[in-house]
């Protein structure tokens, strides 16, 4: 434009220094020439503006359709970071008419569109497809429409729905892949270590049959090696013999598979276990040379336990012979010290068979020589036990006698020295067995903290039976409290006033007394597992 003002500019000097006539008639005529060029360069501007607008509508047209595909209003676009990001949008929002700097700014916005649907479109059709292969070997339902519909809708909330399903079937496969690895691996180890026999019945099993044919696995009996993590798709395939998947009904029916037979292998193990350990034990204990001695196989087989046990039981009567026979030179003595101890029948038939489950000779006789130190540890407490419970049996068994006789009356012809002698016991008798009452009781308190046991009388604590006896004797109705079997409940008034405040005094003594037997049978359940040894 400048060098247009310029030459104008001079072209009016020089009209100016002729001194020509500058009317507008005389000037139109000289220039028509330049006018007509100028008007054809304004015509042809004119309709490159023009072509220019069309063009930028087509481009905001094209523009429009991707944020719909994209899912995100026209406005959002304009005034986002990505099309801010361009070097003409502030001279875009100042010059509204039609430009060829906002041509190339709406181009460039509409390329990155393009991009983004591009990838997006990319993306869609690779997670569908993976959707469709997860589907597929999970055997579950397609979720979604083929990729062909999703081609005008690709919108954020269309990708992070697709994203997430495949992410959720993604764990879901790999949580079956772990569990079928685990279940299947389990089921191969539990069918050889137990031997057990595929039922062809079962599509299932003759499924597992050819699986297990080409794959080799380590026969021990071992527990780590079902607790260890399995190696990763060993037993997993696609193209698996049929019908096993990763259907969610296929891996439930090998986990309870996997479980039925661990149940099995659980029973069987510890009498593998018991039989192997006694058997191995036994040889060592007789000194059996290995030539002569079997070969244990690593197996669960039911048929090899019978044989096991068999086995077992052969050398387990070598060594029950020779406990009998260790255990025959101590009978007597540990007859005596049972005996002066006060221990049970049961007791003593618990012990003997504590003997009989021992599998070597060194442990018989720990075991006797602890026995025989703890029954000579209590014998001295027991032997005065049981005195005072013989003493105080004759001393109730003469009060229930004297109280049978003391209502005849042909008691009163004898002889007075008698009378007084029977006088004199009567009132003598109560306050002994009161006595007796409280050193008993004192004596299995102090027997039971020593044996570390509850002293037991037929098949009940005595010291509860001594608590009931002596509240039944107090309620009793008759003179001396023996006769009545039941307790029959009366007035104080009936008591004589010589014996009402004592026996008041014992029942509270009594009483305190339970508190102290409840101290006792704490101690009791402490001590239970040290003092199971001796017994």
């Amino acid at each position: 434009m400048e060098c247009l003002d310029s030459k104008i500019s001079k072209l009016y000097n020089l009209w100016i220094s002729l001194g020509a006539p500058l009317d507008s008639s005389i000037v139109n005529n000289k220039l028509q020439h330049v006018l007509y060029e100028i008007d054809r360069v304004i015509e042809y501007e004119e309709l490159q503006k023009r072509l220019l607008s069309a063009d930028i509508e087509d481009i905001m047209a094209n523009i429009e359709r991707k944020c719909e595909i994209l899912g995100v209003p026209l406005e959002n676009i304009l005034e986002s970071q990505l099309y801010k990001s361009t070097p003409e949008f502030t001279e875009f929002h100042m010059d509204l008419n039609p430009s060829f700097s906002r041509q190339q700014t709406l181009f460039m916005l509409d390329s990155r569109l393009a991009h983004e649907i591009h990838q997006r479109r990319l993306h869609v059709k690779d997670w569908l497809s993976e959707i469709a292969q997860l589907v597929e070997e999970l055997t579950d339902v397609q979720p979604f429409k083929p990729y062909e519909e999703y081609d005008d809708d690709m919108s954020w909330s269309t990708m992070q729905l697709i994203s997430c399903a495949l992410r959720d079937l993604s764990r879901v496969q790999m949580v079956r892949q772990n569990e079928f690895e685990s279940a299947i691996r389990a089921i191969h180890y539990y069918w050889n270590i137990l031997n057990v026999t595929p039922d062809f019945n079962d599509s299932v099993d003759v499924a597992l049959s050819q699986t297990f044919e080409k794959i080799p696995i380590d026969i021990r009996i071992d527990e780590s090696f079902i607790a260890c993590k399995p190696v990763p798709k060993v037993y997993y395939h696609k193209n698996m013999h049929k019908p096993l998947s990763l259907a969610s009904d296929i891996v439930a029916a090998l986990k309870m598979k996997a479980q039925a037979l661990q149940s099995v292998y659980n029973v069987r193990l510890p009498m593998y276990t018991k039989y192997v350990k006694g058997i191995r034990t036994i040889w060592e204990e007789l000194n059996i040379p290995d030539e002569k001695r079997c070969i244990i196989h690593q197996s669960l087989d039911g048929e090899y336990l019978n044989e096991l046990r068999i086995n077992f039981g052969k050398l387990k009567a070598v060594v029950r012979s020779m406990t009998e026979e260790y255990i025959d030179k101590f009978k007597v003595k540990l007859e005596t010290l049972w005996d002066k101890c006060l221990l049970t029948q049961r007791e003593r038939d618990d012990f003997m068979n504590r003997l009989h489950e021992l599998n070597t000779m060194d442990e018989v006789r720990v075991i006797v020589d602890e026995h025989i130190k703890y029954l000579q540890k209590i014998q001295h407490d027991g032997a005065r036990l049981a005195k005072l419970m013989k003493e105080r049996k004759e001393l109730i068994q003469e009060m229930i006698d004297f109280e049978k006789t003391a209502s005849d009356p042909s008691r009163l012809f004898r002889a007075s020295f008698q009378l007084n002698q029977e006088e004199r016991w009567r009132k003598t008798c109560f306050p002994t067995l009161l006595r007796l009452d409280d050193e008993l009781i004192e004596a299995v308190c102090n027997f039971e903290r020593i044996s570390k046991k509850p002293f037991i009388v037929g098949e009940r604590r005595y010291l509860d039976t001594l608590f009931d006896e002596i509240a039944d004797r107090a309620a009793n109705q008759t003179f001396f409290g023996f006769l009545n079997p039941e307790p029959a409940y009366r007035s104080t008034r009936n008591t004589t006033k010589n014996q009402e405040p004592r026996t008041k005094t014992h029942v509270i003594q009594y009483k305190d007394l339970r508190i102290l037997d409840t101290d006792v049978s704490l101690q009791f359940d402490e001590n239970q597992k040290s003092t199971a040894q001796y017994l």
